[in-house]
């Protein structure tokens, strides 16, 4: 009797069981059903790593071009790195070719290029600079009449004059030598300043300009070339462009920089002044 009780009783659970997930399939199956937190949270999970591989494949998918666009951007770089690289190089060599052209010309057209003066060109031979002095040696001497105390210039402007010589070469003091002093004037005022070399400034091949009038006030820009006051450069040669004007405290010591108008650092020939042409005024052409 009481097994058959037991029976009844296991039949009726498992029907009651039975019931309950036929309920569950049906409530699951629901088209309203809001999906529950972790429900969500673990499509979320899905979701965004299969959009990866989604959008990664859709790369690779158009025919490799995205990497062959890569490929090319780097391919269309070197290219013009090389053509950059050429042309400096044939921007280099013109102006080696300009410079050689220029000095040929003037050897060949002295007194085209120095119509004031009858000169003898030389090439520079060495460039000496150091704490003590600032020289060149060039390639003409006493046998080309080269002579003490003659002027150096280039068609840019003052170099400096000859302090030795020998029989086939000479020594050059440039005017950024710290010991050399020039009588000049600005060219458009006519205001006289004496220039010195100045062993700070000639690595910015440039000079100072002192002693000139206290109540003159120089302007950046203005040019300046020698006046022919003493010593034994003749006036009118082009020394440089004043850059920097310094007033000190003492009007006195009120100083301007000048930038040489020649640049010291490529200097390869020069001319030496052997004398003044004298020309006949009363001539008209």
């Amino acid at each position: 009797m009481f097994d058959t009780g037991k029976k009844v009783l296991i039949r009726i659970l498992k029907i009651i069981l039975i019931m309950c997930i036929f309920l569950c399939i049906a409530l699951t199956n629901g088209a309203n059903r809001k999906a529950s937190f972790i429900e969500n949270f673990m499509m979320s999970i899905i979701y965004i790593p299969q959009r990866g591989v989604e959008y990664i494949s859709k790369l690779i998918s158009q025919d490799g071009s995205f990497f062959e666009d890569i490929k090319t951007l780097k391919t269309e770089n070197d290219s013009l790195k090389e053509e950059n690289k050429y042309l400096r190089e044939q921007l280099a060599d013109y102006d080696l070719i300009k410079e050689e052209n220029k000095r040929l010309i003037m050897n060949n057209n002295s007194n085209y290029y120095f119509e004031d003066y009858e000169v003898v060109i030389a090439d520079v031979l060495e460039h000496s600079t150091n704490n003590w002095d600032e020289t060149l040696t060039i390639n003409k001497g006493y046998k080309d009449g080269i002579e003490p105390n003659m002027v150096v210039i280039t068609t840019n402007g003052l170099v400096g004059h000859v302090s030795t010589c020998n029989d086939h070469s000479s020594k050059v003091i440039l005017i950024l030598d710290a010991t050399s002093t020039v009588s000049s004037r600005v060219i458009s005022t006519r205001e006289e300043a004496l220039i010195k070399g100045n062993n700070f400034l000639k690595n910015e091949n440039s000079l100072i300009a002192k002693e000139f009038p206290i109540d003159y006030e120089f302007t950046s820009g203005d040019e300046v070339e020698t006046s022919g006051m003493g010593g034994i450069y003749p006036k009118g040669i082009r020394i440089g462009t004043i850059t920097k004007i310094e007033n000190k405290s003492n009007p006195l010591e009120n100083q301007a920089i000048v930038k040489a108008s020649v640049n010291f650092s490529k200097l390869e020939t020069v001319a030496i002044i052997i004398s003044k042409i004298e020309k006949d005024e009363s001539v008209v052409e």
